[in-house]
């Protein structure tokens, strides 16, 4: 048995390699940066793969064999790396890693990758390299085949919000200027309302005395909390413009669906089991 560690080196090439049937306890490499070529062959590693903080050139794992927990964390992939004939423990991650190549080229080796993911149900992974799958074949198509770039741009955003808990806020909170300039133009036409059992002296009373530009503000801040907002401000905002109902009705949709994504990548990110 061996136990194989790196760390801190340059290496133009690395190559690791089994020249028989021995197991070896764990390989772990931290800091290390390969230029050009990095070839793991022929490893049956029974207890821990780590590469923490790694920059992979041309990655080439063959017929290797991860028997145990099996991390990349916050390590760099310039191209997609390959596995061919290799098995994953039920404990792989590739978190905070990224992975570089957008080419269509990619589309392979990230395919692999999600069915590698897929046959030991790691969902999150998966998901992430179905993404990366759907970025590099959208390299691939052509202007006869804009049906189905159009798809797949789609399928790739909704991917990237079913697996990030950042980004679905992040294009939430850039909503809310967006939808904010389209008020602003036309914030006239927003009535601030209060409802009959609405009582009295509340935040409502307030904001009647605001400028229409604040009132454009806090139109599209409360827009953005998408199904919420019904419950912290139901029929307080009457739009009398087609234009203004058309933009809240469709910042509402979006929002929604994007705090649905947000529920959906926390759960998928803590499930357990």
């Amino acid at each position: 048995d061996a136990k194989i560690e790196l760390i801190d080196i340059i290496v133009e090439d690395l190559q690791i390699e089994s020249i028989s049937d021995d197991a070896a306890d764990s390989i772990l490499m931290s800091g290390v940066k390969i230029a050009k070529n990095a070839f793991f062959s022929r490893l049956k590693i029974k207890d821990q793969f780590i590469a923490s903080k790694c920059s992979f050139n041309n990655a080439k794992f063959s017929s290797c064999d991860f028997e145990g927990p099996t991390h990349f964390k916050k390590s760099r992939f310039k191209n997609a790396p390959l596995f061919n004939h290799c098995t994953f423990f039920f404990d792989t991650s590739f978190r905070s890693s990224s992975f570089q190549s957008k080419r269509g080229s990619a589309e392979g080796p990230y395919r692999q990758l999600k069915n590698k993911m897929s046959s030991i149900q790691n969902e999150v992974e998966e998901t992430r390299f179905a993404s990366y799958e759907i970025r590099a074949r959208m390299k691939n198509l052509g202007l006869k085949d804009a049906f189905e770039f159009v798809l797949s741009t789609f399928y790739f955003v909704i991917n990237r919000c079913g697996i990030s808990i950042t980004q679905p806020l992040y294009l939430i909170a850039a909503m809310i200027p967006i939808f904010y300039c389209l008020s602003f133009r036309i914030a006239n036409s927003i009535i601030i309302h209060a409802p009959a059992d609405f009582p009295e002296n509340t935040w409502v009373e307030h904001i009647r005395h605001w400028d229409y530009h604040h009132v454009a503000w806090l139109y599209s801040s409360l827009n953005s909390l998408g199904p919420m907002r019904f419950f912290i401000a139901p029929n307080v905002f009457v739009a009398t413009s087609p234009h203004v109902l058309f933009a809240s009705n469709l910042q509402l949709v979006l929002s929604s669906l994007l705090w649905f994504f947000l529920i959906f990548g926390i759960r998928k990110r803590f499930r357990v089991g």
